[in-house]
């Protein structure tokens, strides 16, 4: 039987646990999706309970809150990563210096081992979601599969727009 588009597509998303290099590039330097600061984050944490919050993403601020901690500096960060905060920089189109982008996982230890690996949250069990505005560690082990995937993943939306396949 052949695999629909909605399984085929969710196969696509599954990324194969045996690719990560366990480097802990990804847990060292983070920053949150849409590329929002540390004070944008807090900020938006403050609209909790207000008729015009998005309730979405301040439980999701939330959840990653609990597990990375915001560096003192963008310095910091790029002392840990140069290239990953490069790769950043060049992403934001409004990259401001003096705002805090980048993370670190709280439950990362010295040897770049998760200290809660078994009990990981949802979001660590997901990563790396591959989406076209994924920024990749140099020598990530997800990079060229996702890559891949991504691409076929296009191909069938743009497919489906097109009516090609229901």
């Amino acid at each position: 039987m052949e695999e629909s588009v909605v399984e085929r597509v969710k196969n696509l998303f599954k990324m194969p646990q045996s690719l990560c290099r366990q480097c802990g590039q990804c847990c060292r330097v983070v920053c949150f999706k849409g590329g929002l600061s540390y004070e944008e984050l807090i900020d938006a944490l403050k609209k909790e309970g207000a008729p015009d919050a998005d309730i979405v993403l301040i439980e999701g601020i939330k959840d990653f809150l609990t597990l990375f901690r915001p560096y003192k500096t963008n310095e910091e960060a790029r002392e840990k990563n140069p290239s990953f905060v490069e790769k950043f920089r060049a992403r934001l189109k409004n990259y401001d210096e003096n705002k805090q982008y980048f993370y670190c996982c709280k439950f990362l230890d010295d040897d770049n081992r998760c200290l809660i690996h078994e009990d990981r949250p949802t979001l660590c069990r997901l990563y790396p979601l591959p989406h076209e505005r994924t920024i990749f560690y140099d020598n990530c082990g997800y990079e060229q599969t996702a890559k891949k995937n991504i691409k076929e993943i296009s191909d069938i939306i743009e497919r489906l727009k097109k009516g090609e396949i229901l």
